[in-house]
This record gives C-alpha cells, sequence and structure tokens, in this order.
C-alpha cells in the first residue's frame, strides 16, 4: 500500500502540535556530539514540563520536576530498553537532566529535575 500526501494550503501549516527542541542543541559546540536522539529525548521532556507546571510539581527548592518512566522513552522513540537507558545517562552526562532518588516508590517512573541548556554555556 503506497502512502500518498497532499501539499499544505494557506493556514494549514498552523493546524498540528509540535514539540520544541531548543535550536541551540544543534547550534553550539558544546552539544555537537550529542546525540540526536537525545535531542529528541530532550525536547520530549520539556514538552512534559507543561504538564508538571500544571499541577505545580516543584521540589522543596521550588524547582519543576517531571515524571518520565523508561517504558514512554521506549514508546516514543520506539527504542528498546538499552538505547532508553543510555539516552537518559547521555542526558545527565550532558548536565541537562538530574535524576533525583525517590523516598517512596509511589511512582514507578524517574522523578528528573530538567535543566536549562542555555545555562551550561556560561
Amino acid at each position: 500500500m503506497e502512502f500518498k500526501s497532499d501539499y499544505y494550503y494557506g493556514n494549514e501549516a498552523n493546524q498540528y502540535i509540535f514539540y520544541r527542541i531548543p535550536k541551540m542543541l544543534f547550534t553550539e559546540p558544546y552539544f555537537c556530539e550529542m546525540s540526536n536522539d537525545a535531542k529528541i529525548l530532550y525536547g520530549l521532556m520539556l514538552d512534559r514540563m507543561g504538564i508538571s507546571v500544571k499541577n505545580n510539581w516543584r521540589d522543596k527548592n521550588n524547582r519543576i520536576f517531571i515524571y518520565f518512566t523508561l517504558e514512554d522513552i521506549q514508546k516514543y522513540l520506539n527504542c528498546g530498553h538499552t538505547k532508553g537507558v543510555k539516552l537518559t545517562a547521555e542526558l545527565e552526562n550532558m548536565n541537562l537532566i538530574e535524576r533525583k532518588k525517590q523516598q517512596n516508590q509511589i511512582y514507578k517512573s524517574a522523578l528528573l529535575l530538567m535543566k536549562l541548556c542555555s545555562t551550561i554555556l556560561l
């Protein structure tokens, strides 16, 4: 079965919701060795922050955190367990996220603190 696409006309380009990935992840030399999958994952995690803001999920230092499971990573990026772990470690090694241990394991997802990519370059 062949997939046929039509063209965009007029304002049709505005009909979709998009993930936002900071441009500097592609333009700044610091991030040039970072994999594209890790950059996409960072964008997905930034999108998840909207839920955290809406629910006022903050730590004791008033920093917004997100819950993002390894299963979420595998689903959104269509990858296996090993790659999901590797991508999370890559973001942590680039200082873009910080994983926090949870006192109680009510949530099986990782509690992550997101970091501004622009502050890394200061």
